[in-house]
C-alpha cells in the first residue's frame, strides 16, 4: 500500500513539471497599453490636451519547486506502558471530638448611665447691614453746537433820513405781498403750484438786493456766485436762480403805492423772456424776496433794488 502511494506521488510531480514548461510562453508576455487607463495630461501649445496612457506590466509566474514525497514512512515504535501497582492507603482515624466546657455564668455588668448635659444656645450676633453706596454717575457735558454765521451783505447801506419819511415798512411789505400774489396767479394759468416764502431764501434775497447797490450783476462784490448768499446747510437746494431788477423814481415826485410798484416790477419781469421763464418754471417750489431803497450817487434818483430768488430742495 505504501509503495502504491509513493508511485502515485511521483507521477503527479512529473505531470506538474510538464505543465509549467508548456505555460512558460504566456508568463513572458510583453507590456500592453491599457486603453481605458487614466493617463497624464500635458498642455500643448495650442491649448488642446493630449492623453498619454500609462503602461501596465503583466506579472510573470515563478517556477514551482516540487519536492518528492518520501516513498516509505519511518516506523515509529509506540512504547507500551506497564501499569504500576498503586499502594493502598489506609484511612486515618478521625480524631474524637473534644468536649468543650461551657464557662460558668458570669455576672452581667450594667452600663453606667451618663449624665444628660443641657447646653443653652449661645446668641449669635447678626452682622450689621452694610449700606449699598451707588456709584456716582459722571455727567458728560453736552457738546455745544457750533452755530454757523449766516451770510451777510458785503456792502454797507448808508442811512438816509430823507428816505425814512418816504419808504415806510408798510410800503415794503405791500410790495412783497402784491408781487408774490401776481407771480402765483401767473403760475396758476399753467396749473403750477404756488411759490412759498422761505426764511433762508428771504435772507439771501435781502443780501443780494443790498449788494446790487455797488455791483449790478449776478456776482457778489468779492466775485463769488450769488448762490453763496444762501446758506445751503439750512436750505439744501437742488435748483436755484435769481431775478434782479432796478426801478428808479424821481424822489420829489414819488407817490406810488405798494401795489403799483409791485405791478411795475411784475410787468418788467414778464416782458423779459428769461425772467418770465424763471417765474413760471415748474421745478421751483420756494422763493425769497428782497428790497433795498437808496439814492443813486450818479443820477440822484430814488432807486428800488429788487432780488427774487427761486429755488427747490
Amino acid at each position: 500500500m505504501r509503495k502504491l502511494l509513493a508511485l502515485l506521488l511521483i507521477c503527479l510531480s512529473a505531470f506538474l513539471l510538464v505543465a509549467c514548461e508548456e505555460d512558460d510562453t504566456v508568463a513572458t508576455g510583453t507590456m500592453v497599453d491599457a486603453p481605458n487607463a487614466t493617463g497624464a495630461y500635458s498642455e500643448s501649445y495650442d491649448g488642446s490636451a493630449t492623453v498619454i496612457p500609462t503602461e501596465q506590466p503583466t506579472q510573470e509566474p515563478t517556477d514551482a519547486i516540487v519536492t518528492e514525497a518520501p516513498t516509505t514512512l519511518p516506523a515509529t515504535e509506540i512504547p507500551t506502558q506497564e501499569p504500576t501497582e498503586k499502594p493502598t492507603e489506609k484511612p486515618t482515624e478521625r480524631p474524637t471530638e473534644k468536649t468543650t466546657e461551657r464557662p460558668t455564668d458570669r455576672p452581667t455588668q450594667k452600663p453606667t448611665q451618663k449624665p444628660i448635659v443641657t447646653v443653652s444656645p449661645t446668641a449669635t450676633a447678626k452682622p450689621a447691614p452694610t449700606a449699598n453706596v451707588k456709584p456716582t454717575t459722571t455727567v458728560k457735558p453736552i457738546p455745544t453746537a457750533t452755530v454757523k454765521p449766516l451770510p451777510t451783505a458785503q456792502v454797507t447801506i448808508k442811512p438816509n433820513k430823507e428816505l425814512d419819511n418816504i419808504i415806510t415798512e408798510k410800503l415794503l411789505k405791500d410790495i412783497e405781498k402784491e408781487f408774490i400774489n401776481l407771480v402765483n396767479k401767473e403760475r396758476a394759468l399753467f396749473k403750477l403750484p404756488e411759490l412759498s416764502l422761505n426764511d433762508v431764501l428771504e435772507h439771501g434775497a435781502q443780501i443780494r438786493s443790498e449788494e446790487m447797490t455797488v455791483n449790478k450783476t449776478h456776482y457778489r462784490p468779492d466775485g463769488s456766485s450769488y448762490k453763496t448768499a444762501v446758506d445751503r446747510d439750512s436750505y439744501y437746494y437742488l435748483w436755484i436762480t435769481e431775478n434782479l431788477c432796478i426801478i428808479p423814481y424821481v424822489l420829489e415826485d414819488f407817490d406810488r403805492t405798494g401795489q403799483e410798484v409791485a405791478q411795475t416790477l411784475f410787468d418788467t419781469f414778464k416782458s423779459s423772456a428769461g425772467h418770465y421763464q424763471n417765474m413760471v418754471f415748474d421745478q421751483f417750489k420756494d422763493c425769497g424776496f428782497g428790497i433795498t431803497c437808496a439814492i443813486d450817487d450818479n443820477t440822484g434818483y430814488l432807486s428800488f433794488y429788487f432780488c427774487h430768488i427761486l429755488a427747490r430742495r
